[in-house]
């Protein structure tokens, strides 16, 4: 479960001194903002460039702190962990984290490591992330031999070798093919299900949504589309 509570998000370069900016200049970003993401849920962020998409997801994975208010997940709030939750998993565009000289079997085998899997279990979703999302040919491959649109597909096999509770995606397909999409789009969706997965993503294509079975949360207007959202409009936001 993901909530927002009156959320506010003021940049304020009296406080960062960015040599570029006024002393007195700042950016409220979000003003009021409520939100609750139940458990297995996917929510979309839509709106125009520089409404807080990507930054929201950055409140939510605990990279950013607001400057009012609380964000909690899975049952605690961000500003108490040390590190990034080992449940919760970010992938930004282009995120391509890989050791070119290994094959990409040997780079995902590195994460499970990380993540504290076990070689079988590690092995085991390797395989079965892989299929799912059309790579599995390429694991036995060297990292520079991959195209933007693999790197990408590899990217969000990465991402879920720990089987994350919440998977928070920034335009995941923006490398990726239109033909393939769908695929990736639908692979997400199963996952979500049978791993019983909050997806929070930021898109700006009705097509992924819909094939997500997301609901939308307008960040630009502060509205909702779909009737059954588990989001509903509060003052200052959405919850």
């Amino acid at each position: 479960m993901i909530e927002l509570h009156d959320i506010e998000l003021i940049f304020d370069n009296e406080k960062r001194k960015w040599p570029w900016s006024k002393p007195t200049e700042t950016r409220t970003i979000f003003d009021g903002l409520s939100a609750r993401i139940e458990e297995g849920h996917a929510v979309a962020l839509r709106g125009i460039n520089g409404c807080g998409k990507t930054t929201l997801l950055r409140l939510i994975y605990g990279a950013l702190l607001p400057s009012r208010g609380e964000v909690r997940v899975l049952g605690t709030p961000t500003s108490a962990w040390k590190h990034p939750h080992p449940a919760v998993a970010l992938l930004y565009p282009r995120d391509w984290v890989l050791q070119w000289r290994l094959t990409i079997r040997q780079n995902l085998e590195f994460f499970g490591f990380m993540a504290q899997l076990s070689k079988k279990d590690t092995a085991y979703r390797i395989d079965a992330l892989a299929e799912t999302f059309g790579v599995k040919e390429r694991l036995e491959q060297r990292a520079w031999m991959l195209s933007s649109g693999e790197q990408q597909r590899i990217s969000l096999v990465r991402s879920m070798i720990r089987q994350p509770q919440v998977l928070l995606l920034d335009e995941p397909t923006r490398a990726i093919d239109q033909a393939s999409r769908p695929i990736i789009w639908q692979a997400l969706n199963h996952l979500r299900k049978t791993e019983k997965m909050t997806i929070v993503v930021a898109s700006h294509f009705d097509d992924e949504i819909e094939a997500l079975e997301a609901k939308v949360m307008q960040l630009d207007a502060l509205t909702q589309r779909a009737a059954e959202s588990p989001l509903k409009v509060v003052k200052g936001g959405l919850a």
